[in-house]
């Protein structure tokens, strides 16, 4: 009796004992509110040294305790309009198929959140090392979810990585902060 017990709760254990990741709402900007997993801490300027080719002046830049997924918001000023989202839609879209060596979308669409619409891109990217590469450095593999919208002539930059290896554990967490996102 007390063999089967413990085999029933060893089968079942799983099923129970995973809680997903606590969120906690963040102010980024003046207007601008995302939730993130409550385990996320702003990046130092070491991270983003390390993380970013350019000194980014971005409005958030958060990331996991292990350093390896990041959540980045960044905003600019434009000339698009809240109308123009199909066009910007388009126009991004080609601007990430040219950094990268391959691009394979899994998502691309324009979404309605929180009465905003945004450009929407998920997709995994591969940058190649370079052939002459002395350090042996492999290929970059990451899973990538992008959001854009328009807001007062501003364009706004909502920004999931992570390696690809580790993409089923981070996805759900990208889509949960990515649908919460708040632009008033």
């Amino acid at each position: 009796m007390y063999l089967r017990f413990i085999l029933w709760a060893l089968l079942f254990l799983p099923f129970f004992s995973f809680q997903g990741e606590k969120m906690v709402k963040t102010k980024v900007g003046d207007n601008v509110f995302v939730y993130i997993p409550k385990s996320f801490v702003a990046m130092s300027e070491d991270d983003k040294a390390a993380k970013f080719l350019t000194n980014r002046d971005g409005m958030a830049f958060f990331t996991s305790e292990d350093r390896l997924a990041d959540f980045t918001v960044n905003k600019s000023f434009s000339r698009w309009r809240p109308d123009d989202i199909e066009m910007m839609r388009s126009f991004y879209r080609s601007n990430i198929l040219s950094l990268f060596d391959d691009v394979n979308f899994i998502r691309e669409e324009i979404l309605e959140i929180e009465g905003n619409q945004f450009a929407v891109f998920e997709f995994t990217s591969l940058v190649k090392s370079e052939e002459d590469n002395l350090m042996g450095k492999p290929d970059l593999k990451k899973y990538v979810y992008i959001q854009y919208t328009i807001k007062d002539y501003q364009t706004y930059l909502f920004n999931f990585t992570c390696p690809l290896p580790i993409r089923e554990k981070w996805e759900p967490i990208a889509h949960e902060i990515m649908q919460k996102t708040m632009v008033k």
